[in-house]
């Protein structure tokens, strides 16, 4: 989107310049091919991060299960019983 706006700024800044000469629209064309790969790369750097997250929110939920179990065989909480 930005690749097809820029142009046309330019061209409206150049009509209310009232500069000589005539309007060239490669002149105001940007390259945004770094973007793209920075992007890309913040994306799939952000993709990582949530999987790897995920991982260590797995294994912590893991934890506490293992330590419930322990607490309630220690206590010897009947987790069977019916609700009053």
């Amino acid at each position: 989107m930005i690749e097809e706006v820029i142009p046309k700024l330019g061209y409206a800044a150049f009509q209310s310049a009232a500069a000589a000469g005539s309007y060239d629209s490669s002149a105001y064309q940007v390259n945004l091919v770094l973007n793209y790969w920075i992007a890309a790369i913040c994306i799939l750097g952000g993709v990582i991060c949530l999987i790897s997250t995920m991982n260590v929110v797995r294994n912590y939920i893991r934890e506490m299960n293992i330590r419930n179990r322990a607490f309630d065989e220690t206590h010897n909480y009947d987790d069977t019983r019916e609700l009053k």
